[in-house]
């Protein structure tokens, strides 16, 4: 589980997003790449805020990974749900009808689903 939780941390998941936009602006989809950019950051942004807003400890218990800051809401379910949003938009946008468009349409909204369920145990 340590290994999966990494998935979702902040700097892997702004790497994704780097990665995502260099990648729509090679294709020259300038507004996906502005998309996906200004998603990510209201989505970081606003955790952010409600973190300090909320200012909700996190458990006294033992945890598996180091874990510091405020628990809620949760850094991993936002850029989780956030990227596989993002991921949603583009391959519904730039993908040609088939097999691998329709599985990733199914897929990526289970992905954000699965950061919870793993967090949760």
């Amino acid at each position: 589980m340590k290994h999966l939780t990494v998935l979702a941390n902040t700097p892997v998941v702004i790497g994704y997003t780097v990665v995502l936009v260099i990648f729509l602006l090679l294709k020259r989809k300038y507004a996906l790449a502005g998309f996906s950019t200004f998603v990510m950051a209201l989505a970081n942004g606003n955790n952010r805020l409600l973190k300090h807003i909320v200012q909700r400890p996190r458990p006294a218990v033992s945890h598996l990974v180091k874990a510091t800051g405020y628990s809620f809401p949760s850094g991993h379910s936002a850029g989780s749900m956030s990227i596989c949003l993002v991921l949603f938009v583009v391959v519904l946008i730039l993908m040609n009808k088939g097999l691998l468009k329709r599985l990733l349409l199914i897929i990526l909204p289970i992905i954000p689903l699965r950061v919870v369920l793993v967090k949760s145990f």
